[in-house]
């Protein structure tokens, strides 16, 4: 009896440990929450995944981020820390590419300026933002026509309607296994967007991740890493924006939501590998980082999900001699076959 309970204690300390420590952002004991949503009481709370096989619960509330209760189970989990060692969080493995198995990264044209943003490998897919609620169908017409009949992870960088718009007609249409969201207290309107599709998440099933540090998921023919925001409440929305690091073998693409100076600034403390691919921040609309920020991530190709880019992010690409490519124009697609990247037009 005694073994059993330390095995299982040092298992559940081990399992602790590897989702990582507790960050620097008051609230928070773990490096992401999985977001469930009670539909007989109407409300939301957070759930440590570490809990979520032993089928219980530690609660933070949405509002005010105060414990609802310690569960009994704690304790165990403590136990199998000591047991364990103080480690930091461990690592995913790195996806591999496949050989022969390309990866297609596709932006969408969108009717305003909007990021919607397919990564596919067959069948399978992640996506990233999905444009205004008037792009919804647009973007559902190309996932049919690239033949995509899942979604592993759906990333919606933050509320404004330009990036989550196309979401509850997605959620409504196929089959999407995970969401992956920023933790957004702001405006009640843009609050109401997350709500209104945490809700369909939880009746569907699907679980919404929101990491409070960085967070590393592997789907098989892609390994994804997402920055969130490092504080819990900025002025204006799009500082909210996750950013994300894609990776397919040894092409790597960075994706920065609507990063404005304050968020911009906190991405260039990453450490970051070559980039390959840049989704340029806020629709190529420049900010007092944006140079600073060009010149770290210093990729081959940069895209601007807009019709015109501002003339420091054109005097960027100039300089460093970055292909810009803008969506207000058409979709652009660029394929990966894991050691490098190109855009379908061959140039």
């Amino acid at each position: 009896m005694a073994v059993t309970v330390i095995s299982v204690a040092y298992f559940a300390g081990k399992w602790y440990r590897e989702l990582g420590t507790e960050t620097r952002k008051k609230g928070y004991t773990c490096n992401y929450y999985i977001l469930k949503y009670n539909k007989r009481l109407k409300e939301k709370h957070f759930q440590l995944l570490i809990l979520s096989p032993l089928k219980r619960t530690w609660g933070i509330n949405m509002k005010t981020k105060k414990s609802k209760r310690t569960v009994p189970i704690l304790w165990l989990l403590v136990f199998g820390i000591l047991i364990t060692g103080c480690r930091g969080g461990g690592k995913q493995p790195k996806a591999m590419a496949q050989e022969g198995a390309e990866v297609r990264v596709r932006f969408l044209k969108t009717v305003e300026d909007a990021d919607c943003i397919i990564i596919s490998c067959g069948e399978r897919s992640v996506i990233i933002d999905t444009g205004e609620e008037q792009d919804g169908e647009r973007m559902l017409g190309a996932l049919e026509e690239q033949g995509i009949t899942s979604v592993d992870y759906l990333f919606l960088t933050h509320p404004d309607k330009d990036h989550v718009g196309g979401a509850a007609l997605l959620l409504e249409s196929l089959p999407v296994y995970h969401v992956v969201e920023p933790f957004y207290q702001g405006e009640e309107k843009k609050e109401r967007r997350f709500d209104r599709l945490e809700e369909s998440c939880g009746e569907k099933g699907i679980p919404v991740i929101i990491p409070t540090e960085e967070w590393m998921a592997d789907t098989g023919y892609l390994e994804l890493t997402v920055y969130p925001p490092q504080e819990t409440f900025y002025e204006k929305a799009n500082n909210y924006s996750l950013a994300v690091l894609v990776s397919h073998g040894d092409v790597h693409m960075f994706f920065a939501g609507d990063a404005l100076r304050i968020r911009s600034e906190e991405l260039l403390e990453l450490t970051l590998p070559e980039i390959d691919l840049y989704k340029v921040p806020h629709h190529g609309r420049a900010n007092k980082a944006t140079e600073e920020l060009f010149k770290k991530v210093d990729p081959e190709y940069a895209v601007v999900t807009a019709y015109a880019a501002e003339d420091e992010v054109k005097q960027s690409c100039a300089e460093q001699g970055v292909r810009l490519f803008l969506t207000g124009e058409r979709d652009w697609e660029f394929i990966s076959d894991g050691k490098e990247l190109y855009p379908v037009d061959g140039e």
